[in-house]
């Protein structure tokens, strides 16, 4: 009777194995530009739980990947939200800043290179072809001037 108790109590925990439909459903959740937390933690499911996820992400390279993408696409969801809920007239204007702000900082870390701040500069030739500024030092004494 012990035994199954404790294969009950096993079978009542959170999931470890890992499975395409799962992988997918928590990589759609992301790329709508939601947290996985607020997957893990969705009313009436039993989820793995974040480490879980982490160890199939480092286990599963198409996970991985999909994963990836889905950050990508939910940067693009932050930002393209942005309207509108600037257009929105059911928020008062610090409700607005605030929400804005908050997605403009998620996509600028979720994908810089789009929507981050710094700006590079990038030095070519006419072809295209990168310049890299060479700078030589000579390191030594002047030759003393004749007498």
């Amino acid at each position: 009777m012990a035994i199954k108790k404790k294969e009950e109590a096993r079978a009542r925990g959170r999931p470890t194995d890992y499975t395409e439909e799962v992988a997918e459903e928590i990589c759609e959740h992301i790329a709508e530009g939601k947290s996985l937390n607020s997957w893990i933690n969705e009313d009436s499911k039993n989820r793995p739980n974040r480490s879980t996820i982490y160890r199939w992400l480092d286990k599963s390279e198409d996970f991985r990947n999909k994963y990836i993408r889905a950050k990508d696409m939910s940067a693009d969801y932050h930002a393209e939200n942005i309207l509108d809920v600037a257009e929105r007239n059911d928020l008062n204007p610090n409700d607005k800043r605030v929400r804005i702000d908050a997605m403009k900082w998620v996509a600028s870390k979720l994908k810089p290179k789009s929507y981050g701040d710094r700006v590079a500069h990038e030095h070519t030739d006419g072809e295209g072809n990168s310049l890299t500024p060479i700078i030589n030092v000579t390191i030594g004494t002047e030759p003393k001037p004749a007498s």
